[in-house]
């Protein structure tokens, strides 16, 4: 009896032991571990991934299009655009040296996988490409006063989906975005206000083809045909 009290009065007790918090603690942390988001593939996001590489490429793209169009078909218009392209590109990259902008990280659309220092970035804008080609194709219709349906609807949608996705990735802004739609149109017009009289004769129009007839029973073909 004597013992038990001095152990209790004089005696320190011993510490509580926290096992059971410790073992709580571990429990949370590899319940944390192995709770992590397990990301499935699917439409919803595979449709996206693609629409973003596709807009990601679509400089590439153009290139390689527009000159396997010209040798493939023995089509001197394809040249045009590929030259264009290229001199626009040249016009840009001569640019950026001398004004000294910076790439903008946000912007590659290739990096090196074992460096995150190292990536690059096209001198021009995605926006700029295909607005330039678009407002070529567009002044090529208004000269030769035939409108092409195809190309249109194509080439609008991509001008729309290429200026938001480079938004959204945070590659630029909607002020950036609208100064490389108008800078690629005027580049696009005068190009082919210069080129106009070797791009293709005067007898050559475009091909009927099967989108170009489906479109035309969708859209009206004349300011009368609004108000049936």
């Amino acid at each position: 009896m004597s013992n038990s009290v001095n152990t209790q009065i004089g005696g320190a007790t011993p510490p509580a032991t926290n096992s059971g918090a410790g073992t709580k603690n571990n429990k949370s942390k590899n319940n944390k571990g192995n709770n992590k988001t397990q990301i499935r593939t699917s439409a919803f996001n595979f449709l996206p991934v693609i629409t973003a590489t596709f807009i990601k490429i679509l400089p590439f793209a153009l290139y390689v299009s527009t000159l396997i169009e010209s040798l493939l078909f023995n089509d001197i218009r394809g040249f045009f655009i590929f030259l264009g392209l290229l001199l626009n590109d040249c016009l840009n990259t001569a640019y950026n040296y001398i004004t000294g902008r910076k790439d903008n990280e946000a912007c590659a659309v290739v990096r090196n996988m074992y460096s995150t220092d190292e990536y690059l970035v096209l001198p021009t804008t995605h926006t700029e490409y295909i607005t330039f080609v678009t407002a070529f194709l567009m002044t090529s219709m208004f000269f030769k006063q035939v409108f092409n349906y195809g190309v249109f609807v194509i080439f609008s949608v991509l001008v729309g989906m290429t200026a938001f996705l480079r938004v959204s990735s945070g590659c630029k802004d909607f002020i950036d975005a609208g100064y490389s739609l108008l800078l690629g149109a005027f580049k696009g017009i005068v190009y082919y206000v210069l080129v106009k009289d070797f791009y293709e004769p005067e007898d050559v129009t475009p091909e009927d083809h099967w989108l170009e007839k489906a479109l035309k029973k969708i859209m009206p073909k004349s300011d009368a045909d609004d108000f049936i």
